[in-house]
């Protein structure tokens, strides 16, 4: 995961920070949630980016970061 570090995928901010928690070690998992949910959003569309917003937002609650803006994107995709 080392060689990944400066990596700015939002792909590969979200694996590192799932290997980062994987081994136990919280303070480089947060750290890449925190790059994961602060990245730019992906050219998604319809239910990838719902499924997309809903990653971003518990990334988020994991955090103790308010989510319900993300939530409420994605309930309002997943709807239509």
């Amino acid at each position: 995961m080392k060689d990944q570090e400066d990596s700015e995928d939002y792909l590969v901010l979200r694996g590192s920070a799932l290997g980062y928690a994987l081994i136990g070690e919280e303070t480089k998992r947060d750290s890449f949630i925190e790059k994961f949910v602060e990245s730019d959003e992906p050219q998604l569309e319809g239910n990838e980016l719902g499924r997309e917003l809903q990653a971003r937002a518990v990334g988020k609650i994991l955090l103790g970061n308010e989510a319900d803006i993300l939530l409420s994107r994605s309930k309002e995709l997943f709807e239509s």
